[in-house]
């Protein structure tokens, strides 16, 4: 079973702890919808494209932090 962080707290710097990439199940986690979401919006380009590492698909934790920032200043609560 895969180990999904914390949801980021509004307003805390990110854990330097966790990588540059993030799995899915943690950057659906950070905003609140499903692992597939967060491939149709990278498919939409709302979010960057997904990086495959072997069998494993990743993505930019900065651009999922600007995403919520983004969603954020449009006033949409997560």
């Amino acid at each position: 079973m895969n180990k999904v962080s914390p949801k980021p707290i509004k307003g805390k710097e990110p854990d330097n702890n966790i990588p540059l990439l993030v799995s899915l199940d943690w950057a659906a986690n950070a905003i609140s919808v499903s692992a597939r979401t967060v491939r149709r919006l990278s498919q939409l380009g709302l979010l960057p494209k997904i990086v495959k590492i072997g069998h494993s698909a990743r993505i930019s934790r900065q651009a999922v932090l600007d995403y919520i920032s983004r969603l954020n200043l449009a006033g949409v609560c997560l």
